[in-house]
């Protein structure tokens, strides 16, 4: 297996290694995460080196090229604010290309935890 996989969509691309693939795999038995326990199973469980502001911008690369997909949760005006991810669409497809998922996964099973809304 190579040490980085690059995804192109138009003139961006993404480098991922394979540290972010298992943290993707992880990500897609968990279900959904928060941002910093995510960012704890990073740091700790696969050594990622990465400052609390960068892993944000990774993230957000990341939700750009449909590997992960996040939303807000809030409670009330003045309550608890938080930000969660999920696997996303194309994080399925690559754990299933690298053979991480097997091929008959369901992909329909990761929109019951973070809702499409149109």
């Amino acid at each position: 297996m190579p040490e980085k996989i690059v995804i192109r969509k138009g003139r961006e691309r993404i480098e991922i290694s394979i540290k972010e693939v298992a943290g993707l795999r992880f990500l897609e038995a968990q279900h959904a995460l928060t941002v910093t326990q995510y960012y704890d199973f990073c740091r700790w469980f696969l050594g990622h080196e990465i400052t609390s502001y960068g892993f944000k911008n990774r993230l957000r690369k990341m939700e750009k090229f449909k590997l992960i997909r996040s939303e807000q949760f809030k409670d009330g005006f003045q309550g608890d604010h938080f930000k969660y991810i999920s696997i996303g669409s194309k994080g399925i497809d690559l754990l299933i290309e690298l053979k991480r998922l097997p091929e008959s996964y369901n992909k329909k099973r990761i929109y019951n935890f973070i809702e499409v809304q149109s």
